[in-house]
């Protein structure tokens, strides 16, 4: 809620200021990945499919939910962001798979 109300955002622990800064520069300095939502058709064909997509593109990527269809993966920072627009792409590209 803070990213979409604040244009700075202050984080605090034990009363004590730990960071100050807009969602843009905390996310960049804090963050430990990203949440990669997918749907799919709700088959375990489908499943390793894609969690074998995913894994090969990026590595130390979790599969966190699997829900009728509905494919959660935790995706760890990368240090080369167009990486994220490349594994967007491709999967783009093979949506018709």
């Amino acid at each position: 809620e803070a990213d979409v109300l604040g244009d700075r955002i202050v984080v605090m622990y034990h009363g004590r200021m730990l960071a100050v800064g807009n969602s843009i520069r905390l996310k960049s300095k804090f963050s430990d990945g990203f949440r990669v939502t997918l749907f799919t058709e709700p088959s375990e064909d489908a499943r390793m499919k894609i969690d074998g997509f995913i894994k090969e593109r990026v590595p130390g990527s979790d599969l966190v939910s699997a829900i009728e269809g509905c494919l959660q993966y935790q995706v760890p920072r990368l240090e080369d962001a167009s990486a994220m627009g490349a594994l967007f792409g491709d999967l783009d590209d093979r949506r018709d798979e």
